[in-house]
């Protein structure tokens, strides 16, 4: 494996909620760590022109949706404001909200070129748990 050198926070996967109350400690951080592994080679493997004009390939959406609780971070996302919309409002949101995290998480994957996922710590939140990460890029430079 090449040297890795240059490592960035990633805002897409910065931050991912999992039911705490089904995970131990480092459990959450294990599961993700276990999505990156199989995400990224299928990532990496595809060509960049695909994941440009496609987005990201079916087998990695279904891996990603699986691990990545996208109701939640949408309703984070609103605050104070999710309640004021309808349940069809919500659930649109929702599903805008995700397409728009896919899209941009295979657009930073595909411009830094990542090799690797690190975690840098991992911290419940009630019944949530949040586990930090850095991107590790074989490129040179730092990615938004």
């Amino acid at each position: 494996m090449t040297p890795l050198r240059n490592v960035f926070v990633m805002g897409v996967i910065a931050v991912v909620f999992l039911s705490a109350s089904a995970l131990h400690a480092s459990d959450a951080t294990e599961q993700l760590g276990a999505t990156v592994e199989r995400v990224l080679p299928i990532i990496n493997n595809t060509p960049r022109e695909q994941l440009e004009f496609e987005g990201l390939p079916e087998s990695a959406r279904k891996l990603i949706l699986a691990r990545f609780d996208f109701a939640e971070m949408t309703k984070r996302s609103l605050g104070q404001h999710w309640i004021m919309l309808s349940r069809s409002e919500q659930k649109h949101f929702i599903d805008e909200f995700t397409r728009w995290q896919l899209k941009s998480l295979g657009k930073i994957v595909v411009s830094s070129r990542a090799r690797a996922i690190q975690f840098t710590r991992e911290v419940h939140e009630g019944k949530l748990v949040k586990v930090e990460t850095r991107m590790v890029a074989s490129t040179q430079g730092i990615c938004p």
